[in-house]
């Protein structure tokens, strides 16, 4: 008995595309969904490198998308503008 593992592509987003409203599959052009992590890849080893995983809803494409955009924090110790 085989077991028929899924075509998984590693993909690296950029400011723009890792937001969630622009996230397209390449292969139907339909949005993305965002999918909730399964095995031990994605629960262990992906999330060290910031990979996501995404799915086309209509032709079942997996995406694991990494993010390079970085949130912007403030500091404790900056002043404010006051």
């Amino acid at each position: 008995m085989q077991v028929e593992r899924p075509n998984i592509k590693l993909v690296e987003a950029s400011d723009d595309v890792g937001r969630r409203i622009n996230m397209h599959c390449k292969a139907c052009g339909n949005p993305l969904r965002r999918l909730a992590r399964k095995g031990f890849l994605q629960l262990k080893v992906y999330p060290k490198f910031g990979y996501y995983p995404w799915e086309c809803p209509i032709c079942r494409t997996l995406i694991m998308v990494r993010k390079q955009y970085i949130r912007k924090r403030r500091s404790v110790h900056e002043p404010s503008a006051n």
